[in-house]
């Protein structure tokens, strides 16, 4: 049995990935494969067993799993989102390897029954909506009684 270390307090660089600030969250540090077992589903087995016991837990239930990973690891990148993450944003300069610096990405999973924060283009089309309506229902009537 193991114990699974919850986030309380998302940094400042991940604070717009939840609108709750005191929601749970998991953020995976490090996921690595050892070079003679890779593509044979290992990552995907370990990633899974973390995200059912992620469901299984009681209440308050993590609503987050997220993480960083480096811009150019595009095999990385492609896992993840074969598996269900959402891009984030990306972070420049988060990473120092040697003397040069390379920019990061984070990477979001919404768990049980989250919800990633209301996009700009979401709230346009909300708005809108309410604004629509009764306009086209206004007009609709017009020619109705006509």
């Amino acid at each position: 049995m193991f114990r699974l270390p919850f986030a309380l307090h998302l940094p400042s660089t991940d604070r717009d990935i939840h609108t709750d600030q005191n929601a749970r969250v998991i953020y995976i540090l490090s996921l690595a494969v050892d070079a003679r077992y890779r593509r044979k589903g290992i990552a995907t087995m370990l990633l899974n067993y973390l995200i059912d016991y992620v469901a299984a837990q009681e209440f308050p239930q993590p609503k987050v799993i997220y993480l960083h990973v480096l811009n150019k690891n595009h095999s990385a990148i492609n896992f993840y989102r074969r598996n269900g993450f959402r891009y984030h944003t990306t972070l420049l300069n988060y990473y120092r390897i040697g003397n040069i610096y390379f920019d990061g990405l984070t990477y979001v999973l919404y768990v049980n029954g989250t919800r990633p924060p209301w996009s700009l283009y979401e709230v346009c089309s909300l708005i809108s909506s309410f604004v629509c309506f009764p306009l086209r229902y206004l007009f609709k009537m017009k020619f109705m009684f006509q």
